[in-house]
């Protein structure tokens, strides 16, 4: 074994190998321990990952909450006829959403034993699969939130350049600047009718662009802490802390937090 009275920088190689090492070794173990839990208990996690299938698809949880925004919200009331739209068409993107996952529902079993299968080779293999696998299941949902990202974006866009209209103002595309203009009567009746119409469109494009932004932030949130599970399992200091536990001064340089 490698003493540690030799200097600093071969102390710090030999803990940090040591340390890979280790955690190497237990993400193998946690792995494989994960595979017999998994499959002394198959049927009913079977069960959870078709329940969880279903859940992720959207199938009522998005459903019943875009009934709820085609509505008057918490009291709050949208334009009807574009509400009415907006809700429709992805109430029917949902349904072409759903369908697809029915009819690949005979495979949800072969993707569960892949999945449980992959963590012979470390638990952060399975769990950056299940990473994967959650961000295919919820492909519609980030979908949902470009479209609706798009059309808030175009909306402000039209709405400022609308409003630089009544200041007199228009953006110079080639100089990159906002200049001085003269606009005729016609011009401003016509961007006053356009910016009164997109005035009361706005408040129904940014109930379903916060809807579905935290959505999709639910869904990053619940990747970031399967990351951030991978990235313990790979980096932890579990050595270092154990060195440091018995005897401080075999550290290099010690450790700060």
């Amino acid at each position: 074994m490698a003493r540690f009275d030799r200097s600093a920088v071969s102390r710090a190689h030999y803990i940090h190998a040591v340390n890979q090492a280790w955690l190497l070794i237990n993400d193998l173990v946690f792995g494989v321990m994960a595979l017999f839990l998994v499959r002394n208990h198959a049927e009913r996690a079977i069960q959870v990952v078709h329940r969880s299938s279903l859940l992720l698809t959207g199938g009522d949880i998005l459903s019943s909450h875009l009934m709820w925004l085609m509505g008057w919200p918490s009291g709050f009331k949208l334009n009807a006829n574009f509400d009415a739209f907006l809700g429709a068409n992805f109430l029917a993107g949902i349904q072409a959403w759903r369908a697809l996952t029915d009819w690949l529902s005979p495979a949800n079993v072969y993707f569960f034993y892949a999945v449980v299968t992959s963590s012979v080779f470390g638990l952060s293999m399975m769990l950056a699969v299940l990473s994967d696998l959650l961000s295919v299941i919820t492909l519609h949902v980030y979908v949902f939130y470009r479209v609706a990202a798009g059309l808030y974006k175009s909306l402000a866009d039209v709405m400022s350049s609308l409003w630089k209209l009544f200041r007199g103002k228009k953006y110079n595309v080639l100089r990159k600047r906002i200049d001085s203009c003269n606009y005729n009567l016609d011009q401003l009746l016509l961007g006053t009718i356009l910016f009164t119409i997109l005035f009361f469109l706005a408040p129904t494009t940014i109930v379903y662009y916060a809807f579905f932004t935290l959505a999709r932030l639910a869904i990053v949130t619940a990747q970031l802490g399967l990351l951030l599970t991978i990235s313990l399992l790979h980096h932890f200091p579990l050595f270092g802390l154990t060195v440091y536990a018995r005897d401080s001064a075999r550290l290099p340089g010690g450790i700060r937090f």
